[in-house]
């Protein structure tokens, strides 16, 4: 071997080790950040609710209230429970009400796989057999939530007494692709991520929290320690794919009570699409309308000063509508401008 050829491989080694002793040294770093950062957490949020086993894992369960039907809250996608807290003071005088959080979000621990919409909603199921709630139940799903909540929803008729769903999921959403709504798939991606969330060095990826002045002081305290809170982050947006797929069996729900609540102000949530997103702003409400056609006896109500972030921006429509549903339930209301009413 010529002395070159020894010198370039002796770089080379050097570099290898130089690259590895790097990548060593953020997993390490990454650790301890995410670990000293997880502990001042704890020490100043305990769960708002108890923590139930499903089995494979614990999950985060939060009720207040008393009364029938128990309310379930299902978050938004990338979001925990503490989203739904205007919601829970508000309900709670009125009936059970119950929020959670998905496994890896909020205080539910990750699952032991990459979650799909199938182990979504089976973990959903799990959970509510594994608690002390009991049907009948009205869900409430918002965004991608609201596919979840709709599945459930369609599958257990029974023990459901109505359902709102928040600027939620079409069945249709996928058609969204043909304009340049991506999800995130593929093996390699998806290994790249996992293999991130499994080093524990997912804080150090994320973004700044949204602007304080949306949030209650509860709320804003825990987004700016949400890097800390929840440990599936890539999971979750892993499972989008999954339910961007699942949404197209979400059919009829016979005559159970729903409203449909859609957003009245475009916000961000099509900016991905740029010059196409006012294309897309223009499907979006026809999209609900059809969601709102599933049910026999259902209503299309419009949140005129929100974006997609209903739930932080006007829970109040999402209070009256629950409100209008238990009503129903208990025999002494009906939803004054559904299409099809009884």
């Amino acid at each position: 071997m010529s002395r070159l050829a020894r010198a370039l491989a002796k770089v080379a080694k050097w570099v290898v080790i130089g690259i590895a002793s790097f990548f060593i040294l953020v997993i390490i770093g990454g650790n301890i950040f995410r670990l000293i950062g997880r502990a001042q957490l704890e020490s100043d949020f305990d769960p708002a609710g108890q923590l139930i086993s499903i089995g494979t894992h614990r999950m985060h369960l939060n009720c207040v209230g008393a009364g029938q039907p128990t309310v379930v809250l299902e978050a938004p996608g990338f979001t925990h429970s503490v989203i739904w807290e205007p919601v829970l003071r508000s309900i709670a005088p009125l009936t059970r009400v119950c929020a959670y959080d998905r496994s890896g979000m909020g205080w539910s621990e990750r699952g032991p796989s990459t979650p799909t919409a199938d182990s979504r909603l089976a973990e959903l199921t799990l959970l509510l057999e594994e608690s002390a709630e009991s049907p009948p139940y009205l869900l409430v799903g918002a965004s991608m939530g609201a596919s979840i909540s709709w599945r459930y929803a369609q599958s257990h008729l029974d023990d459901v007494v109505g359902l709102v769903t928040v600027d939620g999921m079409p069945r249709d959403f996928a058609n969204l692709k043909s304009l340049g709504m991506n999800t995130i798939d593929g093996p390699v991606l998806s290994f790249l991520l996992l293999g991130i969330e499994r080093l524990g060095i997912t804080p150090l990826l994320y973004g700044p929290p949204p602007p304080a002045e949306e949030l209650s002081p509860t709320q804003s305290a825990l987004e700016e320690r949400e890097r800390f809170l929840s440990t599936g982050f890539f999971g979750e947006l892993l499972s989008i794919d999954s339910i961007v797929r699942s949404a197209t069996t979400m059919g009829s729900l016979d005559d159970l009570p729903l409203i449909v609540i859609v957003r009245g102000q475009p916000g961000t949530f099509f900016d991905p699409l740029g010059e196409r997103k006012d294309e897309a702003e223009a499907l979006w409400p026809g999209m609900q309308a059809e969601m709102a056609d599933l049910s026999a006896y259902s209503e299309l109500r419009v949140a005129e000063r929100s974006d997609h972030g209903i739930a932080l921006r006007q829970p109040e429509i999402v209070v009256a509508a629950i409100r209008d549903l238990v009503a129903i339930y208990r025999g002494g209301g009906r939803l004054p401008s559904a299409r099809r009413p009884f």
